[in-house]
């Protein structure tokens, strides 16, 4: 888990799971991502997709870049590739118990943003991808001004060795 920590330095490895399947079409699905940390069992039911912008698809969106110089979300996070990305509402427990319910909520199945090695983001990274870069939407972010509400003060960025993607 990580809070924009670019550096590398204060990353908590965790053991877990991410089961992600859900239909790009229809919007709907589940990612279920469960881990354990110390003592504590986390889970996180992400499970009500909606867009809060054109980019987002009406809540899943597959093939994009979001993030940086992208237009396409906050500009504070390097621009990553996504191969697929979710944005809702999810819920958070902690230890079978609601630790926050309906709070916004993302997902992303993406490019390496950190070095294998040293954990550190190296931004910009200039990418070129097979077939060519795709038509960007026509959509300035305003998310990286102002104050989110209802998410937690450190959020869980999961970084799993292995993801099963399915489809509904």
């Amino acid at each position: 888990m990580d809070h924009l920590d670019y550096a590398g330095k204060h990353l908590t490895p965790v053991q877990g799971s991410i089961d992600i399947e859900v239909n790009e079409l229809t919007n709907s699905g589940q990612v279920i991502a469960e881990f354990v940390e110390g003592a504590d069992r986390y889970r996180i039911v992400f499970d009500r997709f909606a867009a809060k912008a054109p980019f987002q698809d009406g809540g899943i969106a597959t093939r994009i870049y979001e993030h940086g110089d992208s237009g396409n979300g906050d500009p504070l996070y390097p621009k990553t590739w996504l191969y697929l990305g979710g944005w809702g509402k999810a819920t958070m427990h902690k230890n079978d118990q609601v630790l926050y319910n309906d709070y916004d909520a993302h997902f992303m199945v993406m490019e390496r943003s950190r070095d294998p090695k040293t954990h550190e983001v190296h931004y910009p990274v200039k990418r070129t991808l097979p077939g060519g870069e795709p038509i960007r939407p026509r959509w300035k972010s305003t998310s990286g001004s102002g104050r989110r509400n209802k998410i937690p003060t450190t959020f869980p960025h999961l970084k799993p060795s292995s993801i099963s993607v399915g489809t509904k």
